[in-house]
């Protein structure tokens, strides 16, 4: 039976929250940047075909 792990210091959860705070940040822009041009103008019809 495998060990537990240890448990975790306070810098690993330090570095945890800054990797899941930069990655909602993202995608908070994306999505923003997204609306903000319009779905209409990222998705053109037919944009599926492209690929």
């Amino acid at each position: 039976m495998p060990a537990p792990n240890p448990p975790a210091t306070p810098r690993a959860h330090e570095r945890r929250r800054q990797i899941r705070g930069s990655l909602l940040l993202a995608i908070a822009i994306l999505v923003f940047s997204l609306l903000r041009a319009g779905l209409h103008t990222v998705f053109t019809p037919g944009w599926w075909r492209l690929w």
